[in-house]
């Protein structure tokens, strides 16, 4: 006689599956972008804060949006989600910002300028020496909100995408009927946070959730 479902024993396992290796590229990419808009939300609300916050936000919001469209492990978003042409043209100027300012030493948004100090500037007589540094930190809340544009679109392409395929594999597993969302409800119900990332994660979700 066999023990009742409720009783079994149950464990995480990893498997192969075409339509799984799409959906954890497709949940990846979400996890990015909400991780950017969490940045973006977190800039708004410290603006005019301390500069090294500010620059840590500013940063992490660029770098997480403009991960979401490249491509390594797994395969990133393509600019063609963007049909609207102004869409696009935020979107190529966010990452233009992150490439050439974030990421590489390009653009004008940081000047560094030793600077003479002199009586008048007909004469070269020197005082003496000092420095004009200037690093851009974040853009004002209103080209925040421009940004925010791009993003929510991508956001709401990738979630949209994440349940499609999330429903797929549950039907080709599970059978017909089933969604992404009971599939994940089943799984939840059997197993706990430690069964699936190991000792003291319940502890850790349980104070983040605080």
């Amino acid at each position: 006689m066999f023990p009742p479902a409720n009783m079994i024993a149950m464990q995480a396992m990893n498997f192969q599956n075409k339509t799984k290796k799409e959906l954890e590229a497709m949940l990846s990419i979400q996890a990015d972008l909400n991780r950017a808009e969490r940045s973006l939300d977190a800039i708004r609300q410290n603006y005019a804060t301390s500069s090294e916050v500010m620059a840590a936000l500013y940063t992490q919001f660029l770098v997480s949006y403009v991960r979401s469209f490249a491509s390594g492990r797994r395969k990133g978003l393509r600019e063609d989600i963007f049909t609207d042409r102004e869409l696009l043209a935020i979107h190529r100027e966010l990452k233009g910002v992150r490439d050439r300012h974030i990421a590489h030493p390009v653009s004008d948004h940081e000047q560094c300028v030793v600077l003479a100090a002199v009586p008048e500037p007909s004469r070269n007589e020197l005082v003496g020496l000092g420095v004009r540094y200037w690093f851009f930190v974040a853009d004002a809340p209103e080209k925040l909100s421009e940004y925010r544009r791009p993003l929510e679109f991508a956001l709401s392409h990738v979630n949209a995408e994440a349940e499609r395929l999330g429903d797929q594999l549950a039907q080709e597993l599970l059978g017909e009927g089933h969604t992404w969302e009971s599939a994940q409800g089943a799984f939840w119900s059997v197993l706990s946070a430690e069964d699936v990332f190991g000792p003291g994660a319940d502890d850790a979700m349980g104070q983040a959730q605080r």
